[in-house]
């Protein structure tokens, strides 16, 4: 979140400069849209992430966040020429990517013949690489101030509410190592496929995600560009940090064992997914987060003095 700072504080000292006008150009009786709809677009970093660090995880990682965007339609209602109410409703893109290796130990039972015997089942997930995506519709509620003139500064603050649309995974391994760990023999069994011991190589798997509901609070700054008498640009950079975990149910750890099926495993997503031996979420919470450049052409109507 650091590197967007700098970003934020050129745009809140910089716009203001650029959006100044000579004195004479500026009279109080400028007349303004009492309202204005308009259509924008983002380029951001946009991601899932926890207390800033994106994942709270017991094994060794590199995460990496993603370059996203997001595009809505907006409304604003202008009760003063300084202070406008915006709301709308905008679909907003959120992708990550983690790198790691997974070692997991779950116990299980084993049955052969009739018969059945405790055992410790052993995977490890070696170079594991999964991306997550998430798709919102949010409906903002902000608050705007604009200076006066022509060209204006803006800045607006509020609070976005989210609904995910979808939510999906992607993952893949360079290999996928299992064995059977059998207290009673004291035997650890490798090589055995047909029984669950083996090692596969490149494995991949998809899945759903039950993304939940998300409640942002939001901020954005720029300038506000007069085209023409009903049009206008607004250049600007923006930030929408999630509130809510959103984080979907913690249901079994990344690989599985099926005793019905010992040659089939069951994949779990990061997020969806704890560990067998301490019941530990490997991610806890996970909050969305944007910043980036955003562009909004608008239209008023309406004029007020």
């Amino acid at each position: 979140m650091k590197k967007y700072i700098p970003l934020l504080i050129m745009a809140s000292t910089i716009a203001p400069a650029m959006a100044q006008e000579p004195p004479s150009e500026q009279a109080p009786t400028r007349k303004f849209h009492r309202h204005e709809i308009s259509i924008y677009g983002t380029l951001s970093r946009a991601f899932l992430m926890n207390d800033y660090r994106s994942y709270n995880v017991s094994f060794a990682g590199d995460y990496t966040d993603k370059l996203s965007g997001s595009g809505g339609v907006g409304y604003t209602f202008f009760f003063h020429r300084h202070w406008g109410i915006a709301t709308g409703a905008e679909v907003a893109f959120f992708r990550t990517a983690l790198l790691a290796r997974i070692p997991e130990s779950s116990l299980e039972t084993y049955s052969y013949g009739g018969a059945t015997e405790p055992m410790v089942f052993n995977s490890t997930l070696n170079a594991y690489q999964e991306t997550q995506r998430a798709t919102y519709i949010h409906i903002p509620l902000m608050l705007q101030f604009q200076t006066a003139g022509r060209h204006k500064f803006y800045l607006a603050a509020g609070a976005k509410a989210g609904l995910a649309l979808s939510g999906k995974y992607e993952a893949s391994a360079a290999s996928l190592e299992t064995s059977g760990y059998f207290p009673g023999s004291g035997q650890t069994f490798t090589n055995m496929p047909n029984h669950g011991f083996t090692t596969v190589w490149n494995p991949s798997w998809t899945g759903a995600v039950d993304f939940g509901l998300n409640v942002s609070a939001a901020a954005e700054t720029g300038a506000r560009w007069a085209m023409g008498k009903h049009a206008a640009l607004y250049t600007g950079v923006y930030l929408d940090y999630g509130l809510l975990d959103v984080a979907p149910e913690k249901t079994a750890g990344v690989v599985s064992y099926q005793p019905a099926k010992p040659s089939e495993f069951v994949h779990n997503s990061l997020l969806a997914a704890y560990d067998p031996t301490t019941k530990t979420a490997y991610v806890k919470e996970v909050n969305l987060f944007s910043a980036g450049i955003k562009i909004r052409l608008a239209f008023g109507w309406r004029y007020s003095q």
